[in-house]
């Protein structure tokens, strides 16, 4: 004997499967997230000028930023010093009129760990290759 379902079932049943799928995607993206700016903060930190004093280096920080339910980002940012971020990666005029040489640091490392994060989550989430 077969059973019969209502169409009004099935479009529950459906969607009930629909937003578990989506909760485990968003904490592998969570998770996947989290791993790879751990990655990238210390390459950020290897990467960038050291100056006399290499504080500069020091002040790179992660905030994890969880706006809704599964919207989930992290920033890498230097608490200490953002002023100096554009500055050095891009170089600046002096007073003297001369141009200081970019010292190139946050888009190496943004790009190479966007791809890797890209990467690991066709990896973890399985099938997007």
């Amino acid at each position: 004997m077969s059973k019969s379902i209502s169409g009004e079932m099935l479009s529950k049943e459906i969607m009930k499967a629909l937003e578990g799928y989506v909760d485990d995607i968003s904490d592998i993206v969570e998770k996947d997230a989290n791993e790879v700016a751990k990655e990238a903060l210390a390459a950020i930190k290897q990467e960038s000028p050291k100056g006399s004093t290499g504080e500069y280096s020091k002040g790179w920080k992660i905030k994890k930023i969880k706006k809704v339910k599964n919207m989930y980002s992290v920033k890498l940012y230097n608490k200490d010093h953002y002023q100096l971020t554009h500055i050095l990666e891009f170089g600046h005029t002096t007073a003297d009129g001369g141009h200081t040489e970019a010292q190139p640091h946050i888009r190496k490392v943004e790009e190479e760990y966007s791809k890797k994060f890209e990467d690991k989550l066709r990896k973890d989430i399985g099938g997007l290759e």
